[in-house]
């Protein structure tokens, strides 16, 4: 049996997508975060065995780069928190659980290496002129561990003063 692709529309402020999101999946979102906490902390996934405690505060120190790379995708985040319960912590991790990994890595220096899969993305471009509809668009796989499947969505957003997207994504992740 196939199961259908969840698809959310989302609009507004980053806020207003986010917390949306957030009611839409909420449980689903919580108990990724869960799992995802709990993965960064293990020496299979992050070549660490560190405490839920330790993941957090690692995840608690990308925070302030996260508000100053991209305060819209922040504020998105806070909102799914609002809606969850969830801290900005956590949705770090949830949303950007490949490299958080990666960071484990790289900041408790593992003896241990990152898998040989862990870097296999592919991204494309597709310029204006080439286009069908003469509008490029550009898009990246994230190749995620297919423990991730059930957690899949598809997003679709036109938020306030930005162009509209399509996204296929995972629950929690702006």
């Amino acid at each position: 049996m196939t199961k259908k692709l969840r698809v959310l529309e989302l609009s507004g402020t980053p806020f207003e997508m986010g917390y949306k999101h957030g009611q839409a999946f909420k449980e689903d979102i919580i108990a990724f975060a869960k799992e995802r906490v709990k993965l960064s902390g293990d020496p299979k996934w992050s070549g660490q065995n560190l405490s839920r405690r330790e993941v957090l505060a690692l995840a608690e120190s990308c925070v302030d780069e996260h508000k100053r790379y991209a305060p819209h995708l922040l504020e998105e985040l806070r909102g799914i928190g609002d809606a969850t319960g969830l801290s900005l912590a956590q949705l770090v991790i949830v949303g950007g659980f490949t490299d958080f990994v990666d960071l484990v890595y790289s900041t408790h220096s593992s003896k241990v290496p990152a898998h040989a899969g862990a870097d296999n993305c592919t991204a494309f471009l597709i310029p204006n002129e080439v286009a069908a509809t003469k509008q490029g668009f550009y898009g990246q796989t994230w190749d995620m561990h297919d423990s991730a499947t059930p957690h899949v969505i598809m997003l679709r957003g036109k938020p306030e003063n930005k162009p509209e997207f399509l996204a296929f994504t995972t629950v929690g992740c702006v």
